[in-house]
């Protein structure tokens, strides 16, 4: 695959960081939700309970 879709498909619909990175991730999410996705799959990596918890705590609850 040519190394620029592969960019883009890293920056279009792909998310990774720290809490502090969890607004920015919302508002992808919320991109998403416009285009019309209905479904997302997640993937946790090291502390799945933590991101689990977290997940729960502030991205559910965020307002669409």
């Amino acid at each position: 695959m040519p190394p620029d879709i592969v960019q883009t498909l890293v920056d279009e619909f792909s998310m990774a960081g720290d809490p502090s990175s969890i607004d920015q991730h919302i508002e992808t999410l919320r991109k998403f939700a416009k285009a019309g996705c209905t479904e997302i799959a997640l993937r946790s990596h090291n502390t799945p309970e933590y991101s689990i918890k977290m997940i729960g705590e502030q991205v559910l609850p965020a307002p669409h």
